[in-house]
């Protein structure tokens, strides 16, 4: 998946709501059957507003779905949230907060340590730089 400001960019281009329904998440609407049990409500019920934000949700969800390949779609084909998708690719491309601070160590403990070679032209060192 592309960086982030392009996926933002890309959802906001096809609908800004639908890059809205990733940061804010959804949920179906439920109502409390006879039993007092929260159950889905149908969607015939649903409220203008409600079907809307679902719309959007959809459409984030297939942007995400269609720009994926076979391996990372078998991540999150499961998901009916946009935003549970997008948090789970985040999550498996970039790592938590403290994986991208080690890789971070890693890298700038690697960039320290670069060393022109004595046979090395300066051409070389910054291609390789």
């Amino acid at each position: 998946m592309p960086c982030e400001r392009q996926r933002c960019t890309l959802l906001k281009a096809m609908d800004e709501r639908a890059w809205k329904s990733i940061l804010t998440g959804w949920t179906a609407p439920k109502i409390v059957d006879k039993d007092g049990d929260y159950i889905l409500k149908p969607e015939t019920t649903w409220t203008i507003e409600k079907a809307q934000i679902s719309s959007f949700n959809a459409k984030a969800i297939n942007a995400i779905f269609s720009s994926m390949d076979m391996s990372m779609f078998s991540l999150i084909a499961y998901f009916v949230t946009a935003k549970d998708a997008f948090d789970t690719l985040q999550k498996h491309c970039e790592g938590s907060k403290s994986v991208k601070r080690t890789r971070m160590r890693l890298l700038n403990s690697k960039f320290e340590n670069i060393r022109m070679s004595e046979d090395e032209t300066i051409s070389e060192y910054d291609q390789r730089l």
